[in-house]
């Protein structure tokens, strides 16, 4: 989103953009200023009724925009001196991101070796695809704001960008990954936010993973087999026999798991996984296999912490969701909560979407190489993210491929 501070500024998207609102506002004609009008009620409805009629889109504060101009009013514009104190238009965004790394023990190769990731780790454990998290943020990869931070972006951009729906959070609410478990994650456990706020002073952590592909054989652990005691699951973690009441779950290519937080979880070895979680990085470890870290001492463990939050129970998966079929697609809802809505989406020809005002868009490609269009056209491949930002209306997703498609509702 580029900020547009005078009329001047305008010349250049003059014939591309309008942006209506209730203050003073100069009125273009052809290129020229032809008067300073004060819009009454009446006449602000009906230009909305206009510009909406036209493909526009209301968005946020009084103003409204036409991402792409009617053709018989190619040369008409109209800029808006709002709320903000001074001009602006609003430029919506398309823009890949690049990753943070993690190298964690457990960590493969498989991110750098099939999926094209830049990055110098022996091991790379996680790829931080949409992140403004503190401990891996991700950068802008193109376009206008290339080398920000998705965190700078926003900042510069202003919160509009994010959706209205992303309003009732004070913190960017998500964060995604792609997890390569060569071997074993720890047996572990993420509090709820008001334990997590309390103790750690961030987010809890509710997560959902889909398996973007695995070995056979593989495994992961969900939950437990059945309801114990708050004092078996101290003594099992004591005497090393947790495993003994872990939920073991086959997995297999295209498996989706929702974890609620204080769901007993680990990722077995073998297992590439598209993570969307809240934005938090806390962790309790249960149980870690007896393995030491790299500095030769033993994985630090958060047992009584996982003994405040831990759910000592069967996990509560997601219900099944139908699989619909649209014209050049199909797309299935994968998990919606009150953090993030998912979706995988395969496109055989052409997908057409909608990031409207209320939120972005994340789409995190898993197979082919997709072109998105929207005003702004991205060129993407496997194991690429892009964002979309919030008000772009409609765009389309061409070229057979497989994304995971992610928003806030």
């Amino acid at each position: 989103m580029k900020f547009y501070t005078g009329p001047e500024d305008l010349k250049d998207v003059i014939e591309r953009y309008i942006v209506i609102g209730n203050d003073m506002a100069v009125y273009y004609l052809n290129n020229r200023k032809v008067s300073i009008p004060n819009f009454t009620e009446e006449q602000r409805e009906e230009i909305k009724k206009i510009t909406l009629s036209a493909g526009g889109r209301a968005v946020r504060s009084p103003a409204f925009f036409i991402p792409e101009i009617l053709t018989y009013r190619r040369s008409y514009g109209i800029i808006l001196k709002g709320i903000f104190n001074n001009w602006r238009l609003y430029k919506m965004s398309i823009f890949k991101l690049d990753p943070a790394f993690k190298d964690y023990i457990w960590g493969g190769t498989r991110l750098r070796d099939e999926y094209g990731k830049k990055c110098d780790y022996d091991k790379v454990a996680e790829s931080w695809e949409l992140s403004c998290h503190k401990d891996g943020p991700s950068v802008v990869a193109d376009g206008e704001y290339k080398g920000l931070t998705l965190n700078e972006y926003i900042e510069k951009a202003g919160k509009g960008v994010l959706g209205k729906n992303c309003e009732r959070f004070e913190n960017f609410p998500i964060l995604i990954k792609l997890i390569d478990a060569k071997d074993n994650l720890s047996v572990q456990v993420h509090p709820d936010n008001d334990y997590a706020m309390r103790v750690e002073g961030e987010y809890g952590k509710t997560e959902m993973w889909y398996v973007v592909d695995c070995d056979e054989g593989a495994t992961l652990l969900y939950g437990f087999k059945h309801e114990i005691t708050k004092e078996e699951f101290a003594r099992r973690i004591a005497d090393n026999t947790l495993l003994e009441v872990t939920n073991a779950v086959p997995v297999k290519k295209g498996d989706v798991f929702f974890i609620k937080s204080g769901t007993l979880h680990a990722i077995g070895k073998g297992i590439l996984i598209a993570e969307i979680q809240q934005n938090s990085n806390t962790t309790y470890r249960i149980y870690d296999y007896g393995r030491v870290g790299k500095d030769g001492k033993p994985r630090e463990l958060h047992v009584n912490k996982a003994l405040d939050v831990t759910k000592l129970a069967p996990a509560e998966q997601y219900p099944e969701t139908p699989v619909e079929k649209k014209d050049g697609y199909d797309i299935k809802l994968l998990s919606k909560c009150e953090y993030f809505t998912t979706y995988r989406v395969n496109v055989e020809t052409k997908a057409e979407l909608d990031a409207d005002e209320n939120s972005f868009n994340s789409i995190l490609v898993l197979e082919g190489e997709p072109v998105i269009s929207g005003g702004e056209t991205v060129s993407a491949k496997k194991g690429e993210s892009v964002f979309i930002s919030a008000g772009t209306g409609k765009y389309t997703v061409e070229g057979k491929c497989t994304f995971v498609l992610t928003k806030i509702d």
